[in-house]
């Protein structure tokens, strides 16, 4: 049954009883005076009996039609509200908002409808951002992989029609063509390992690691890539020997040699890579700080520099390769650290990019 239907019900229910029990109870008491209830409206008092129930019978329409207005007026009206803002969340609508003035229950479902809208309409604009990462993942992919792929196909059609007539010329085109094939191996590989970041499906295996000794193991074979390009590295361990972190292993090289992939990919044509890499010790955690003398980051730019699929006016407009996610694989593996990263920059004169990693206190 309707509310409607109930009211209208109990209209009739508030005004027809209580007359029934009165006119009831009248032909009790006249009974036992020895008469009955029509001598009420037939004797000399007649007008006057007939009168007052004729009083009583509009005062208690009066009264229940009010009482059924105003609750008509006060609990359908704000139903229907609850009941059009529902069919606008299911339509896909979530631009508008409930009010409410926290009176009653219905103002308190109106309360939880709202949030539940908000939450949706966060949870919306999460998955649209989401969904126009991977779009922009794609589109920079397949932009990575065209690169490599051209250069490995005009070098082999090299190789097969006899262009590359020396042998120096032939050993030329070989080590090009296995250096395009290890940047798309990497770039596959840093695919893989986002797309199992993304998923929540990346295992972790936490131990006690040496800060000082492992940074100076992961920043050994950079050393050999930095000379490839005619840059240096140095190391700057102001942490102790025996400051131990929470960490692990793997996923902490990478973050590293993202760190320092990056410097390295930014770095000035026309001026020898120089990098600084700084290990401090604090209260409750380990700072580790990269900087770098390449071509830094926009002020634009610097703050979207973790996002994924993120690449700079630099990055889009030459010819540096990468998808724009290595930083944001910083990001998520050092947060799952329960660290924190940071970046500074000024164009042209370098950056600087750290994390922190959590102290291991050994118990006393």
């Amino acid at each position: 049954m309707k509310i409607r239907t109930r009211l209208v019900v109990s209209f009739f229910i508030s005004t027809l009883l209580p007359c029934i029990l009165l006119l009831l109870t009248l032909e009790v008491y006249m009974q036992v005076r020895g008469g009955g209830i029509a001598e009420l409206f037939s004797g000399p008092d007649e007008d006057f009996f007939r009168d007052v129930a004729a009083s009583i019978i509009i005062i208690l329409a009066l009264t229940s039609l009010v009482l059924i207005l105003w609750l008509y007026g006060g609990i359908v009206a704000r139903i229907k509200m609850l009941s059009k803002a529902a069919k606008r969340i299911e339509d896909g609508d979530l631009d508008f908002s409930i009010e409410s003035k926290n009176r009653d229950e219905i103002d308190d479902l109106a309360v939880s409808f709202e949030e539940m809208r908000a939450h949706l309409k966060a949870d919306a604009e999460k998955i649209a951002k989401l969904e126009e990462g991977r779009r922009q993942l794609l589109s920079n992919v397949a932009h990575d992989l065209k690169g490599p792929l051209t250069s490995i196909s005009g070098y082999a059609e090299g190789l097969f029609d006899g262009v590359a007539n020396t042998e120096e010329k032939r050993l030329r085109y070989l080590r090009t063509i296995i250096e395009k094939a290890k940047d798309m191996d990497s770039l596959l590989a840093q695919l893989s390992l986002f797309s199992k970041i993304d998923n929540d499906g990346l295992p972790y295996e936490f131990e006690h690691v040496k800060a000082v000794d492992f940074v100076a193991s992961v920043l050994r074979p950079a050393e050999l890539d930095l000379r490839n390009v005619g840059g240096m590295i140095c190391f700057f361990a102001e942490a102790p020997e025996d400051c131990e972190v929470i960490a692990d292993k793997d996923k902490i090289r990478r973050v590293i040699n993202n760190i320092i992939g990056n410097s390295i990919k930014y770095r000035k044509e026309d001026t020898p890579l120089a990098i600084k890499v700084y290990l401090d010790e604090e209260e409750s955690v380990v700072r580790l700080t990269v900087t770098d003398n390449g071509k830094g980051i926009s002020e634009a730019d610097l703050p979207h520099i973790f996002e994924r699929s993120y690449r700079g006016d630099q990055s889009r407009n030459s010819k540096v390769p990468g998808s724009g996610f290595g930083l944001s694989i910083v990001e998520k593996l050092v947060n799952d650290h329960g660290g924190e990263v940071f970046a500074s920059s000024t164009e042209g004169e370098g950056a600087t990019i750290g994390f922190t990693l959590k102290k291991y206190r050994k118990e006393v």
